[in-house]
């Protein structure tokens, strides 16, 4: 696990280059601060509009469960390898307590300016 870590923070290229060809539209694991925010925790039964608060209960497993420590609530960092391990502990809570999924997930800035679902992809033909 250690190695690991180390690996991932200070060896691995992957972040360097991933920043450098970054735009609007490169898929990346996001959080939905328009969703999630306010954080706060709550039972299943508490509607989160009367206590004002987004979907995110801020029970930090994203932040457990990330291989290289950081907390994709705080935004995009260099540090994120694009594993999904987040995506996946997130929406095993949201599931628990019977919100949507998707409050992280893979997208693109784009889309969560606008909220969109759809990202168009083009692809060459050859």
């Amino acid at each position: 696990g250690w190695m690991r870590e180390i690996m991932c923070l200070h060896i691995c290229p992957y972040s360097r280059f991933q920043s450098a060809m970054f735009d609007k539209d490169t898929f990346t694991v996001s959080y939905d601060e328009k969703r999630g925010e306010s954080r706060g925790p709550r039972s299943r039964k508490q509607d989160p509009k009367e206590l004002e608060l987004g979907d995110c209960i801020d029970c930090n497993l994203c932040v457990q469960v990330c291989p290289t420590g950081i907390d994709i609530r705080n935004g995009l960092q260099y540090e994120c390898i694009n594993c999904g391990a987040c995506i996946d502990a997130c929406d095993g809570v949201m599931e628990k307590m019977n919100y949507a999924p998707g409050l992280i997930s893979y997208t693109t800035e784009r889309n969560l300016e606008t909220s969109s679902e759809q990202t168009k992809v083009v692809r060459s033909k050859l």
